[in-house]
């Protein structure tokens, strides 16, 4: 897959055009926004807990789990072919990628 990455820093010379290699492991999403009701509600679930474990944390309990902060999309698995021209598509890699050209993919997201 060939994505145009447009530089935002018109000082360095980053590639504009990068091959964007597909694994049988990467993962691969669309992002659809939460209704913001929802959203809200999860985050006030999440500082009720932060709270919870500050106090914890406070009166020498140790906490097993901190709870991840809430996700602003829902994430559903698609195909490499449900990926159109003009989708806004995010690529993460587990390699530092700022100037290559060419790299595999771990996971490749697009927003709805």
């Amino acid at each position: 897959m060939l994505i145009e990455t447009p530089s935002i820093h018109p000082l360095e010379e980053l590639p504009t055009v990068r091959e964007v290699l597909v694994a049988e492991d990467t993962i691969i999403v669309k992002r659809i926004e939460k209704d913001s009701e929802i959203y809200e509600r999860e985050i006030e679930e999440y500082m009720r807990l932060e709270r919870e474990i500050m106090a914890q944390i406070e009166a020498g309990i140790k906490s097993a789990d901190w709870p991840g902060f809430p996700e602003y999309y829902l994430e559903t698995e698609i195909t490499l072919a449900d990926i159109e021209v003009g989708n806004r598509v995010f690529v993460e890699a587990d390699q530092n990628i700022k100037w290559a050209e060419r790299f595999t993919a771990t996971k490749i997201a697009i927003e709805l």
